[in-house]
This record gives C-alpha cells, sequence and structure tokens, in this order.
C-alpha cells in the first residue's frame, strides 16, 4: 500500500492515466490458533512450505476477517469526490472542486463546524452550486468568526456526505472532508 500519494499524484498530473485499481485490496490468510489458544492469521511459511511469498499475501486494504487496515482511510482520502482550496480563510473563501469525471456533485450535501482548541464553537450546512464533473466553484463559508486568545487553534472543518442511501453506503455516509 505504500506511495498511494504519489500515484495519486501521477493520476492527476500524467494525462491519459488513470489509477484506483487496487491488487491486494484483501489479505489472504487462514485463521489459525496456537497450542495455547491464540487465534493469528497464518500465511507464506507458516505452514512448514520452503517455497512461499511470505508477507506479499498479506498487504492488502482489509484483512482476511474484512477489517480495515490504515491504508483503507488513506485510498477514501486520496480518491475522495471533493477537494477544497482555501481562497480566503479569515473570510470563509473557499473554492470547492468536483473531482468526479461523469458525475456532478449533487449527491451530496455539504456541512461546516469550526473548532478553538478542539471546542466546536460553530456548525452549519452549506449550499453546494451545480457543479459539472471537473468543475469548480467559489463559495462562501458563513462563518463568525471567534475572539481567540493567544496560542489558541482555531480550526475549520468540512464534510461532504450522501444525501440519500445507495446501494452501497447509507444516507450520511462521508465522502469527502477537508480542513
Amino acid at each position: 500500500n505504500g506511495s498511494l500519494s504519489d500515484y495519486f499524484a501521477a493520476f492527476e498530473r500524467e494525462r491519459g492515466l488513470q489509477g484506483g485499481f487496487i491488487w491486494e485490496w484483501c489479505d489472504h490468510g487462514i485463521r489459525r490458533e496456537t497450542a495455547d489458544g491464540r487465534r493469528y492469521w497464518a500465511y507464506g511459511g507458516d505452514f512448514g512450505e520452503s517455497v512461499h511469498d511470505a508477507n506479499f499475501c498479506c498487504d492488502g486494504l482489509v484483512g482476511p476477517d474484512r477489517t480495515p487496515h490504515p491504508a483503507m482511510e488513506e485510498l477514501k482520502t486520496l480518491a475522495q469526490p471533493v477537494r477544497v482550496r482555501a481562497l480566503d480563510a479569515k473570510r470563509g473563501r473557499i473554492e470547492i472542486e468536483s473531482r468526479r469525471w461523469f458525475t456532478g456533485l449533487g449527491d451530496l450535501a455539504a456541512r461546516f463546524r469550526v473548532e478553538v482548541d478542539g471546542e466546536v464553537v460553530q456548525r452549519g450546512v452549506l449550499k453546494l452550486p451545480a457543479l459539472p464533473p471537473r468543475g469548480r466553484a467559489a463559495l462562501c463559508v458563513p462563518l463568525k468568526r471567534p475572539a481567540l486568545l493567544p496560542g489558541q487553534t482555531c480550526m475549520l472543518h468540512l464534510e461532504f456526505t450522501l444525501r440519500r442511501a445507495t446501494a452501497w453506503a447509507p444516507a450520511g455516509f462521508a465522502m469527502a472532508w477537508a480542513q
């Protein structure tokens, strides 16, 4: 799973290059148990064979039981359908970009929250403009700038979720986020 961000940067940079085809999405292990009852996933070499692929068959995005590995979260972040860029952070002006090739963002809802040192001080909903595939638009987050003491950190969090349930995810499923 290494270098996923490098691959995604190349997909954006090189015309005609596409990606997202995961070779090893699932680890290929067999549940075994030690003599003292400890369970583990066995793979290459664990069965006494001298010729094997070692852990090469256990380098997926999910384990043999489909428990997600951290790389799954990395992939979800890299492949998200919305990109956000700050235009004027103090005034809440941002640009959103549809990273989709064939559909707009009409199936998504957007909301925001402002946190000061991890405490939520404001929440709200953003009205997304109609964006065509690969389109961009500027919009203004209706921020009420909090008074900050020296050393405090203020963060704007944006989240884009499914408006309606699909065959693969419930309504409200987080499709993209940015800070």
